[in-house]
């Protein structure tokens, strides 16, 4: 835990342009999970009704339309978010290397008679590059990935009115359960 603090402290360096990012990813994902909403609709809509001989071409034209656009913008928005989150993990790692050959200048001689300036040079390099993988992959993946689950969740809460009460229910149940058994 106390390197994602370390990396979330670290984030001043990109503030702006990294929630920025995270407000593209965050759209980009409401985007694709928009897309089979407009499935649904092409469908439930104009695609049944043409076999009972009504002329629903224009609207499933218009619907199809909307389909390829939000899949189009998904993609796009996905491509941005992907992109300066990218840019945020370099300026952070670089940020770090740069502060570590700062801490490293100003050692002591003794400080490397016996560990090699190529070792030392080497792992700083590494180590920062592995933060910047945690940084890009691990921390916005979380975010997305959450969201990803929330929203088709929320989303059937929407559709069935009662499904959010059964869902306490049994929260519920669970947690009584738990306490319980500690008990």
């Amino acid at each position: 835990m106390s390197i994602i603090s370390r990396l979330l402290k670290e984030l001043r360096v990109v503030r702006t342009a990294f929630f920025f990012a995270v407000g593209i990813a965050v759209l980009a994902t409401v985007t694709s999970q928009l897309s089979p909403l407009c499935l649904r609709n092409m469908i439930d809509g104009p695609l049944t009704q043409i076999g009972s001989g009504k002329d629903r071409q224009v609207q499933l034209l218009q619907l199809a339309g909307l389909y390829i656009i939000v899949v189009v913008l998904g993609s796009i928005l996905t491509y941005l978010g992907d992109r300066l989150l990218a840019h945020c993990g370099n300026k952070v790692a670089e940020h770090l290397r740069n502060e570590a050959y700062q801490v490293m200048q100003n050692l002591p001689i003794s400080y490397f008679d016996d560990k090699p300036a190529g070792k030392i040079a080497t792992r700083i390099v590494n180590d920062t590059e592995t933060l910047q993988r945690q940084f890009y992959a691990s921390l916005v993946s979380v975010l997305i990935q959450v969201l990803r689950i929330v929203l088709p969740t929320l989303y059937c809460f929407t559709l069935v009115r009662l499904l959010p009460r059964y869902f306490c229910y049994c929260f519920l149940l669970f947690m009584g359960y738990k306490y319980f058994i500690k008990n």
